[in-house]
């Protein structure tokens, strides 16, 4: 099994830590730790003990990723309310919003 903890080294090695304490044997590198057995329950008492509640575990693949989830309004992105599209600027995300309206709309609202 492989944790990601989403570049966060302190994180990760804390984990580890832990993780070693309950008898798994792990590995570590760039953050990512690395396991045989299933330290999911493992995973969840840590978050509970170390108060990361707001920390969510998320399945992907053959990987569990745990993060805090930033929104991405906090990293300085718009994003589209109708498709989730993601845009720097908010002229970008108005100049991608007019796709979704009616071409005749856009012609006569302007």
């Amino acid at each position: 099994m492989r944790i990601d903890c989403a570049f966060d080294d302190i994180l990760a090695k804390e984990l580890e830590s832990y993780l070693k304490s309950t008898g798994h044997a792990v590995t570590i590198q760039d953050a990512i730790i690395t396991t045989r057995g299933d330290v999911v329950d493992d995973l969840a008492t840590f978050a509970t003990k170390t108060k990361r509640q707001d920390y969510q575990i998320k399945f992907f693949e053959d990987s569990v990723i745990f993060s805090r989830e930033v929104p991405v309004e906090r990293m300085g992105l718009k994003i589209c309310k109708q498709c989730g599209f993601l845009a720097k600027t908010k002229a970008d995300l108005d100049l991608h919003q007019d796709g979704h309206l009616p071409k005749n709309w856009i012609l006569y609202h302007r």
